[in-house]
């Protein structure tokens, strides 16, 4: 094969290998935008369950859960963690309710160990959402707000019945 040919089929490999790389990394690029476009999404849907921890109704809060949940388990947050979210959301929603019953809707409230385990599950669920406070920062955070989730729940000081 003469030294001009063998120019042109280099070349001509060289320009397909870095046209295939260029196509890989700009598909790279445009997954990990959708990721992160994913996760913010979700991050913000968060205080949604908030408001419907308040003043929602039970099935609504159940199902809005559950579509959370899979959105978390998408975003890759710890299972330990979704759970913990799960629990307390719950639970200070049962406490809202008893709160209401007894005071005869009076004065609603919700336990404050219960506003601080759930203000730590959310920091914590954010965290891995949008990929903040490093991942040392972030497994800290996740083990402190199952164990605190779990703490308030399993105490029996904390139910009103």
């Amino acid at each position: 094969m003469s030294d001009e040919a063998q120019i042109v089929l280099v070349t001509g490999l060289v320009s397909g290998g870095v046209a295939l790389l260029g196509t890989w990394i700009s598909n790279w690029f445009s997954i990990r935008r959708e990721d992160k476009a994913f996760r913010t999404q979700t991050a913000l849907e968060l205080a949604g369950i908030e408001r419907l921890v308040w003043k929602g109704d039970w099935l609504e809060l159940n199902a809005q859960l559950q579509r959370q949940e899979a959105r978390l388990a998408v975003a890759r947050v710890p299972d330990d963690l979704i759970l913990a979210f799960r629990s307390i959301t719950q639970r200070s929603r049962r406490d809202i309710a008893e709160s209401d019953e007894y005071s005869g809707g009076e004065h609603i409230g919700l336990n404050l160990d219960f506003v601080n385990a759930g203000d730590a599950v959310n920091r914590a669920v954010r965290a891995f959402l949008l990929r903040t406070d490093g991942r040392r920062g972030r497994e800290e955070l996740r083990r402190a707000a199952v164990q605190t989730t779990e703490q308030v729940i399993s105490d029996p000081d904390n139910r009103r019945r």
